[in-house]
């Protein structure tokens, strides 16, 4: 057995040395050369927080996130105006440019490296742009508008009678299931003993299951209001964006601690089979003794 034991180890080490030299041959090698082509960060166009368009490229000293960021300001200042109408908006090509103007504002120029980056011809390519911002600016004004707002008030108010019924409920039931608990005591909730010492008494066991159900409760109400908050918020065009940050902040904290639980199951399943063995080998010990 011992001779086994020891040719198994001599083994072992012999194949982690063998493993070991070609390791070490590269990291004697020399590394080749390697080429870094240095590319701009793109710029995102947004119209109210939604991504309306990409810039890959640069304008004399303005880098693509640059001129993303003034197209933005511009745009959302324009959409904002009750005087702006989208069926004004047009294209005016020029040597160097091709210009998205309203009225005398020049809302984005597009050049020839725009048209180069994209694959598009300069025109085509303002064109482009100039539909897509007609049809943001005209799907926000269906988002802002009247109507739109007095549904979101009427989806808020469905909301908040369907949580003050949960409220009303868990009022209602809470203690009719403490009363339900308390009635187990004695017949399906006993004492635990082992042999004569007694483990746990019943008294103790209903005051842990009511504590539980009490606990349970603040979670719920806590998951109301918290759930209840953000879908208010998400009816209503001003507040969306924030609607999606606050589910954000407790959904992504259960997604990490539910992806933990799956990778942590097979040391459960581990912990269970040697309770499970470990509990019928005492069992097996006491009865051949």
């Amino acid at each position: 057995m011992f001779q086994t034991l020891m040719t198994a180890v001599l083994i072992l080490i012999s194949t982690s040395a063998v493993a070991a030299v070609p390791h070490k041959a590269e990291s004697n090698t020399v590394p080749k050369a390697q080429i870094t082509v240095q590319t701009l960060a793109e710029g995102q166009v947004t119209l109210g927080g939604k991504p309306l368009l990409v810039i890959k490229s640069k304008a004399y000293s303005f880098s693509p996130e640059d001129r993303a960021k003034a197209v933005s300001s511009r745009l959302d200042k324009l959409a904002k105006d009750p005087l702006f109408r989208v069926e004004l908006l047009k294209v005016v090509d020029s040597e160097n440019t091709s210009d998205i103007i309203f009225g005398e504002l020049v809302l984005m120029s597009v050049s020839d490296g725009d048209a180069k980056a994209e694959g598009k011809p300069r025109l085509a390519l303002a064109e482009d742009y100039a539909e897509k911002i007609r049809n943001a600016v005209e799907a926000r004004n269906r988002e802002y508008s009247t109507q739109t707002i007095m549904f979101g008030a009427l989806y808020a108010l469905l909301a908040t009678l369907l949580l003050i019924a949960s409220l009303i409920m868990i009022k209602s039931f809470l203690p009719k299931i403490i009363l339900k608990i308390e009635s187990f005591r004695g017949t399906f909730i006993r004492s635990i003993k082992f042999q004569t010492f007694e483990v746990l008494n019943e008294d103790r066991i209903v005051s842990v299951l009511i504590s539980l159900v009490r606990t349970a409760r603040v979670f719920i109400l806590l998951g109301l209001f918290y759930f209840y908050i953000p879908l208010v918020l998400s009816f209503f065009p001003w507040t969306h964006g924030m609607a999606n940050k606050l589910l954000g902040f407790i959904l992504t904290p259960v997604e990490k601690v539910g992806m933990s639980f799956v990778s942590y199951l097979p040391n459960i399943f581990f912990l269970l089979v040697i309770t499970v063995i470990t509990h019928y080998s005492i069992k097996f010990t006491r009865f051949v003794r």
